[in-house]
C-alpha cells in the first residue's frame, strides 16, 4: 500500500518556514545594529545623559548576577544591544504600562525597571509560565507585577484586560509562528493611543513580517549578535509621553 502524502497549502509552509533575513531587511522601515537609531526612527528623543544611566542600569545587574542564583542559562538573556533598547525606549517614552512574556533570568524586566525608576513612573507586568522567574529584578520592586498561567492566548488576554492600556509589549515566549501571532494580536486590542509592540527573536519565524504587513504597521529592526529584535508601531503616531 502506498502511504498518502500530506500537500500542505502555502499559508501552512510559511508558518513552518524561518525567515529569510533577505526578506526581513527588504520588509521592514529601517535596519540597523544602533539603538539610538531604531528609537530615532520611531519618533523618540534620546538624552545624552540616558547612555550613561543604561551603562549604570547595567552594572548594576551584573552585580546582582555576581550574587544571586540564577535558574535559567545566561544565553536565556537579552542580547546586548536589545538591552541597551530597551532601557532607551522606556526612558525616553516613559510609559505607564510595559506587558512583557518570557521572564527567565529577568535581565530585560531589571532593566526596564531601572529605567522607570528613573522616569519615577510605570509598572511592568510581567507574564510567564514558571513562577521561578526574575532572578535578578530587586526584591520586592514596587514597580514589578508578575502574572504566571499557562501560556495560552486566552491566559494571556485576561492578564492584559487586567493591565489597562499597554503603551509596551513586549514578545519574548514561545516562539512559534502561531503563539508569535497570537500574542501581537491580542496585545494590539488592549493597546493605548500610543502602543508600540516590541519582539524578540523576529527571525525565527515570518509571524512578525506578515503581522506588521496585514496590519499595515511601520517597523524597524535591531540586528543584535545572533538574533534580531523587532519594533512595530502605527505610522505618524507619536510614540512619546504627551
Amino acid at each position: 500500500m502506498k502511504a498518502r502524502l500530506h500537500l500542505l497549502d502555502m499559508s501552512d509552509v510559511r508558518q513552518l518556514m524561518p525567515t529569510q533575513l533577505n526578506d526581513l531587511v527588504q520588509a521592514c522601515d529601517l535596519w540597523s545594529e544602533s539603538p539610538e537609531d531604531i528609537l530615532g526612527f520611531a519618533g523618540l528623543t534620546i538624552d545624552t545623559g540616558h547612555i550613561s544611566e543604561y551603562h549604570d542600569a547595567s552594572r548594576a545587574v551584573e552585580r546582582r548576577a555576581a550574587e544571586v542564583a540564577m535558574p535559567y542559562p545566561t544565553w536565556f538573556d537579552v542580547a546586548p544591544r536589545t538591552e541597551q533598547l530597551l532601557f532607551l525606549l522606556v526612558r525616553s517614552s516613559r510609559p505607564d504600562v510595559v506587558v512583557e512574556t518570557g521572564i527567565g533570568n529577568g535581565r530585560s524586566s531589571a532593566i526596564i525597571l531601572a529605567a522607570m525608576d528613573l522616569n519615577g513612573t510605570g509598572v511592568l507586568h510581567s507574564v510567564d509560565i514558571d513562577d521561578h522567574i526574575g532572578a535578578l529584578v530587586p526584591d520586592r520592586h514596587p514597580r514589578w507585577v508578575t502574572h504566571i498561567g499557562d501560556g495560552s492566548p486566552a491566559a494571556l488576554e485576561g492578564f492584559l484586560r487586567d493591565a489597562g492600556p499597554v503603551d509596551i509589549f513586549i514578545h519574548d515566549s514561545d516562539h512559534s509562528y502561531r503563539a508569535q501571532r497570537a500574542e501581537y494580536e491580542i496585545a494590539e486590542r488592549y493597546g493605548s493611543s500610543r502602543f508600540l509592540l516590541a519582539s524578540d527573536d523576529v527571525n525565527w519565524s515570518n509571524a512578525f513580517l506578515d503581522h506588521c504587513t496585514t496590519r499595515g504597521l511601520s517597523s524597524a529592526v535591531l540586528s543584535d549578535v545572533t538574533k534580531c529584535f523587532g519594533l512595530a508601531w502605527r505610522p505618524r503616531e507619536r510614540l512619546g509621553h504627551d
